[in-house]
């Protein structure tokens, strides 16, 4: 195990590249992120992982909204936000199946993390918007499950 840290708080987004940038450097083929919020299930590691490990897909996504407590486990302000983004995300990037932009729950193929100019991802926030938009543009296979 290695612990990559910033020095400052630079946001999700940046500490999310940093950790893709090392794994760039270590050629892993399938880096997975969790998000420390407590929303996502570590026994799904799996169902996040496999898609790409078989070549079925480039990069995968959780989707929290449709669980049975989602409403529940999700602060409402950030429910409906999170819906309304996911929404805009839609239209934006054209992956219309992936209902739940903001989840923190991903896998990327090393040749995503290759492809994707690492640099010039959006460092905060909207970071998971910005990744699905680039990965439209560069024909990625993106996949989604509960």
């Amino acid at each position: 195990m290695e612990l990559v840290e910033h020095q400052d708080n630079q946001g999700v987004g940046a500490a999310i590249v940093t950790g893709y940038k090392r794994a760039v450097e270590l050629g892993i083929e399938v880096t997975a992120v969790m998000a420390g919020d407590g929303q996502m299930d570590p026994k799904d590691l799996p169902s996040i992982v496999e898609p790409i490990a078989s070549g079925n897909a480039d990069y995968t996504k959780g989707n929290r909204l449709f669980q049975g407590d989602a409403w529940s486990m999700i602060p409402h302000h950030r429910y409906l936000g999170n819906s309304f983004l996911s929404l805009l995300t839609k239209i934006a990037s054209g992956y219309w199946h992936v209902a739940d932009s903001q989840a923190g729950y991903t896998a990327a193929s090393l040749r995503v993390l290759k492809k994707l100019n690492l640099n010039k991802i959006y460092k905060s926030y909207g970071m998971p918007n910005d990744i699905l938009i680039r990965l439209n543009q560069n024909d990625f296979r993106v996949r989604t499950f509960i």
